[in-house]
Formats: C-alpha cells, sequence, structure tokens
C-alpha cells in the first residue's frame, strides 16, 4: 500500500514525487512533469529579483526536510497551496532584493547533513545543520545533487567545499546551460529528482561538453537519467516536497 508524505532529506525522495516547486521556464519540462502525474506548484514572479530568475524556485524556496519550508514574503500564494497539502510554509524574515546578496536569502544547498551556503544567506536556513560556508552566493542553484554525499558542480568553490567536506564532486564546465538574460545558467536549476533513483535534467545533458562525464558520475551512483530534447535550460531547478512510498505498516 502507499502513503502519501512529505520528503525526508531535501531534494532526494525514495519513492514517486507527486508534487514539486518548478518554474515557469519551460514548457516541455512542465509538460512531461504533468505526463508523470507529478503535480506542479509554481512561484509567483517575485518583483525585487531581475527578471529572468524572478520565479526560479532556487531563489524562493527552500526545504528543510519533512514539512518545514521556508519562503520569500512574496510567496503568498504558493504558501498557501502548500499548507493545503499538509506542509509548514514560513515566510523569512527579511525580504529579497535585486541585488547581490540581498538575491540569495534563501540559495543554501543541504546535502548530507550539511547546508553549503554564503554567509550572506537568511539564518532561517541554518538552524539544525551543519553549516558549510562558501563564496558562491548562488549555491543551490551552482549544484546538482546525485545523492547524500555526491555532486556536480562547474563552481570551483562548491567544488572545494564539497570535496574537503569529504564528498565525491564532478567538477565540469561552465556554460552550455540556456539562461535567457544572463551568459549561462546553471546545473543545479535544469534538474532534479523525480523518483527515488531518476533524475530529469530539462534537456540533453550530451548538449554540455561534459555530458558523458555527468551521465557516467549519475550511473556510477546507480541513479539514472529522464532527458528531454533540445539544450539544458535553467529553470530554477525541480524541486520535489511530496512523494508516494510503499508503507509497511499498512500491509
Amino acid at each position: 500500500m502507499t502513503a502519501l508524505q512529505p520528503i525526508a532529506v531535501p531534494h532526494l525522495p525514495r519513492g514517486r514525487v507527486v508534487l514539486a516547486v518548478a518554474g515557469p521556464g519551460s514548457d516541455q519540462t512542465t509538460q512531461k512533469l504533468m505526463e508523470l502525474g507529478i503535480e506542479i506548484v509554481c512561484p509567483l514572479p517575485d518583483p525585487a529579483l531581475p527578471a529572468p530568475v524572478r520565479s526560479h524556485g532556487d531563489m524562493l524556496f527552500f526545504h528543510k526536510g519533512e514539512r518545514k519550508i521556508l519562503l520569500a514574503q512574496s510567496q503568498k500564494s504558493l504558501a498557501a497551496r502548500l499548507a493545503e497539502r499538509g506542509l509548514r510554509p514560513r515566510y523569512i524574515e527579511r525580504k529579497l532584493s535585486g541585488t547581490y546578496p540581498g538575491d540569495i536569502l534563501l540559495n543554501g544547498l543541504a546535502a548530507g547533513g550539511r547546508i553549503f551556503c554564503h554567509a550572506a544567506a537568511a539564518s532561517e536556513i541554518m538552524a539544525g545543520r551543519k553549516i558549510v560556508f562558501v563564496r558562491q552566493g548562488y549555491a543551490k542553484c551552482a549544484a546538482c545533487l546525485v545523492d547524500e554525499n555526491s555532486i556536480i558542480t562547474a563552481d570551483p568553490a562548491i567544488a572545494a567545499a564539497g570535496k574537503a567536506a569529504g564528498m565525491d564532486v564532478l567538477r565540469i564546465r561552465e556554460g552550455y546551460i540556456a539562461l535567457p538574460g544572463y551568459p549561462y545558467g546553471f546545473i543545479g536549476g535544469c534538474c532534479g529528482f523525480i523518483d527515488g533513483e531518476t533524475l530529469l535534467f530539462t534537456g540533453d545533458p550530451l548538449s554540455h561538453p561534459d555530458g558523458e562525464r555527468m551521465l557516467d558520475f549519475i550511473e556510477r551512483k546507480r541513479k539514472k537519467t529522464l532527458n528531454l530534447k533540445g539544450n539544458l535550460a535553467d529553470i530554477g531547478g525541480i524541486l520535489p516536497i511530496c512523494e508516494n512510498v510503499i508503507d509497511d505498516t499498512c500491509k
């Protein structure tokens, strides 16, 4: 028997994802998620942020695990939808601003019981976890989490911090990821898990010059990918929240 429940470890479901936060930046990604039976909750544009990232989940949303969720103050509609599903959204105390580092208050990478984040990130995201401070303010954007101890990133600060923390890190080249309005986007913004072993990419990883290395790395971690067509596109990530898992107590 299956039971709907919030994902315990941020970004890493055990079962089939049924609820996720995703921005509206890719029609084919939205269509695929709907085909997979995943309900999408889309952040409202935050007028304080630059136009290309105003609806990016990794800028407006932070999952602490289980039912605990932090949101930018602009996300009233998103908060209401999450609360309807039994989650516990809470707004951070500070408002986002359009200039760095006022735009990164929710941009932390939760991985392996740690949070990798810039010192300017909101203090609320730090509670209950070991903090690893990094120079890269867009920590969640900049890394693809493959498992609790494995990441893919083009950022030297994230790569160095991950290795120092004992993680397995695949360093890739910058660029080759579309984000209109910017020279390029980030690897963390173009993927997310749709079940316990499948990472959905918003385009074809082989459009990136390190695509084969990424796919090999993911396979070595006993994960697989579902790849859409075209170039990779940074939409602010696919952020799973709730899943269906086998509940042994219901046999």
